[in-house]
């Protein structure tokens, strides 16, 4: 047949009524039509590869497959073989529709790596045909994007969790979601993201966090938009997710494809900034010190209104500079994770599994150490006054009330008291859920340093010994080091240099989240107060209702411009619907459309822990090394347990508040977490043989079952009885 006429009968088909309808258009003469000629080439095998799950969106290349010409798969009259490769071209399942798959493994990844060129060069996601001739070559015949599945939205609590481990309060989103917005702009401004790609941004800043039944959950797609602006985030995302406990995205891969240029733009930004890091972490302390000095100079006032407003530019003031805690994070993430790689290529870590994590402990300077230290150090106070040592040992049995106590202690224990009040001043803030608005601080609840005290005087905890455990950990750490890179002086080098940069991020991350309860701390006082005033003038119930309105709520109720003239109604219908919720929460959300129409989803964590526990043991991330043996205590909130036990601490996760019952533990086992995460270093700070990142652990642990925890390897061992040697 003549080329020409060809054409022309493909052309004219354009305005065919099944073609029109196709189009959904009325004007048939608005459109036009590009012929392709094309060599026809006999398939033995035709497939459709999708570079995304075309129903779920999730990072992973499908590929439809059939016998003959692909009509037979888009017509869906032939019997059709599903393949899911991820990334790395590892099969993740596979649908055969007869007796045996018609595409092997390394022609699934070749098409797959066809796929992906494709939405490199088209910048999206695409919907690829192509076939297999007689001889296994591969043709590919067309490529277009890929149509987006049902509008789906996951959240997920990887991470947030450390901070907000539970429910919480709409003040408390609502002032973390302006947070989370400032801190993040601020990071990737630092970080040479142009201004005009942060305005671009400016919604998923606004979204990035979302409040799901009382939750506070990460939105990913926001998420990883935000993570992406950066040039050099694909480079150590697989690391960070790892870091975050983030195990499976909903958007797995950056969008775009940065050029070489670009890339190296952002390296030398990065270069830049690490260089002048450490100055400008001091001035960020000095900033930050200055500004809460301000604050808390400021003349006392009871106008709602005002103290709202005193919140806001504390709050935005400190926010707006925060990002460079970010920008710490980063380097810390991107340190660690060369010096995970080295270890792994040089062998480092063969015939001792938790080299890495012992080289971390025993380091001086962590705030979150320093408070618990400072804590023990009360505690060795105690001997001196046998009375107030009895006292005490009463508080630490649950046989008197702390906060009784504590208001006598002036007048018993006045150089103890004062002493205590000292370390109020100092680290007042760290306490559970210091990041949540609701809860109380222990320099409003002193009572709880005094049951911590009660507990340290009670176990004989001492500082000497705590140093010396987390020392000789450390020193054998580095021997073996020596031992193991003896003759490689180059290598010795990089290692060290690595290991100095991992301390030192490990030392700013927690004095700054110090700070950051700090910050959170003052806020609350100065909500709290406007409640307080709200209350006097019957817009609320009480006080504390304050904590159920949202920060736009509250500040314009305190003007005198919100929707509703009395909120107490609204405050009710909130307390109650939170009353009426599940105790425990899964780790994702799923959203089709409005959040109404959500879905729970069930985590990653849990469809993998049939896969982790065997034999009775559950397997995790070995964060600090050691081998122990003692009764589980499965705590959802850090409540003490008696003095004397063999316990160890089993928890979903753990925030900053937990360290005054952590020092008790024989060893720790956390769901959640990673190697850089609060229970992990802590651990490590203070020799605790401990265990992050155990699927469903307080599920499948029974409390008062006798463990053994092996810190190096990573394993939780549940034993049938006690121990002989426990």
């Amino acid at each position: 047949r003549d080329g020409a006429d060809a054409a022309r009968e493909v052309w004219l088909g354009a305005w065919s009524l099944p073609a029109v309808v196709y189009r959904g258009v009325d004007d048939p003469l608005g459109h036009s039509v590009a012929v392709q000629l094309q060599r026809l080439v006999q398939a033995e095998r035709s497939f459709v590869a999708f570079t995304r799950d075309p129903v779920h969106g999730e990072d992973h290349t499908v590929v439809a497959s059939a016998e003959g010409f692909g009509e037979g798969i888009v017509a869906e009259r032939a019997e059709v073989d599903h393949d899911f490769l991820d990334p790395a071209g590892e099969l993740v399942r596979r649908e055969p529709r007869g007796e045996r798959s018609l595409l092997d493994l390394d022609e699934l990844r070749w098409i797959a790596i066809l796929a992906r060129q494709a939405e490199q060069v088209f910048s999206a996601p695409q919907d690829v045909e192509g076939c297999l001739d007689a001889e296994g070559r591969t043709w590919v015949v067309q490529s277009r994007p890929l149509a987006p599945p049902d509008r789906r939205t996951v959240f997920d609590d990887s991470n947030v969790s450390e901070s907000y481990p539970g429910r919480t309060t709409p003040l408390t989103f609502g002032f973390a979601r302006r947070f989370y917005r400032d801190i993040f702009a601020d990071c990737l401004r630092r970080l040479g993201v142009p201004a005009a790609r942060l305005n671009e941004l400016r919604p998923d800043f606004e979204r990035m966090i979302g409040f799901l039944d009382g939750r506070i959950y990460y939105r990913l797609d926001s998420f990883y938009e935000l993570f992406d602006a950066h040039p050099l985030f694909a480079l150590y995302r697989p690391h960070w997710e790892r870091t975050i406990g983030l195990q499976r995205s909903g958007r797995d891969a950056p969008l775009r494809a940065p050029g070489a240029l670009e890339r190296a733009g952002s390296a030398a930004n990065l270069a830049w900034n690490f260089a002048r890091h450490r100055a400008r972490m001091r001035e960020f302390y000095a900033e930050f010190e200055r500004e809460l000095s301000d604050l808390r100079a400021l003349p006392e006032t009871s106008d709602p209104l005002e103290l709202c407003d005193r919140a806001e530019r504390f709050s935005t003031r400190c926010f707006r500079r925060w990002g460079l805690t970010l920008v710490n994070d980063a380097f810390l993430i991107l340190a660690h994770g060369t010096l995970e790689r080295l270890a792994e290529r040089w062998d480092l870590c063969r015939e001792r599994p938790g080299l890495l994590n012992e080289l971390l402990a025993g380091e001086e300077g962590v705030t979150s150490a320093e408070v618990v230290q400072s804590a023990v150090a009360l505690s060795e106070l105690v001997g001196a006054d046998p009375a107030l040592a009895h006292a005490l040992a009463e508080v630490a049995r649950g046989e008197r009330d702390a906060a009784a106590l504590w208001r006598e202690l002036p007048a018993r224990a006045p150089g103890f008291a004062a002493a205590c009040q000292e370390h109020l001043r100092r680290y007042g803030a760290r306490g559970p859920g210091d990041l949540e608005l609701e809860r109380p601080s222990p320099r409003e609840q002193p009572g709880e340093l005094l049951q911590a005290v009660a507990r340290y005087a009670a176990e004989g905890i001492r500082l000497a010994e705590l140093s010396s455990q987390e020392q000789a950990l450390r020193a054998g750490a580095e021997a073996e080091l020596r031992r193991r890179l003896r003759g490689r002086p180059g290598r010795r080098l990089v290692v060290q240099r690595l290991l100095a940069i991992v301390r030192e991020g490990i030392r700013q991350r927690e004095r700054s989240r110090y700070c950051r309860s700090e910050l959170f701390a003052a806020c609350r006082e100065l909500y709290l107060r406007a409640g307080q005033s709200l209350a006097r003038q019957r817009v609320l119930e009480r006080g504390d209702d304050v904590f159920w309105l949202t920060p736009a709520e509250l500040s314009a109720a305190a003007a005198g411009t919100s929707v509703d003239a009395d909120l107490r109604p609204l405050v009710a219908r909130r307390r109650a619907e939170q009353r009426d919720l599940p105790s425990r929460a899964p780790s994702r959300v799923e959203t089709l459309g409005a959040v109404a129409a959500r879905r729970w989803v069930s985590p990653p964590e849990e469809v993998a822990s049939d896969a982790a526990a065997e034999d009775g043991v559950l397997l995790g991330l070995g964060s600090c090394a050691g081998v122990v043996r003692g009764r589980a205590r499965v705590l959802s909130e850090p409540e003490p347990w008696p003095p004397g036990e063999d316990t160890i601490l089993v928890a979903r996760e753990t925030d900053p508040g937990w360290l005054f019952v952590m020092l008790g533990a024989k060893g720790m086992v956390v769901e959640r977490g990673s190697l850089l995460s609060h229970t992990a270093i802590a651990g490590r700070t203070f020799g605790i043989p401990t265990v992050v990142g155990v699927p469903n652990a307080t599920t499948r642990i029974r409390d008062g079952e006798w463990l053994e925890v092996d810190g190096a390897l990573g394993r939780v061992r549940q034993l049938d009885e006690r121990p002989p040697s426990a």
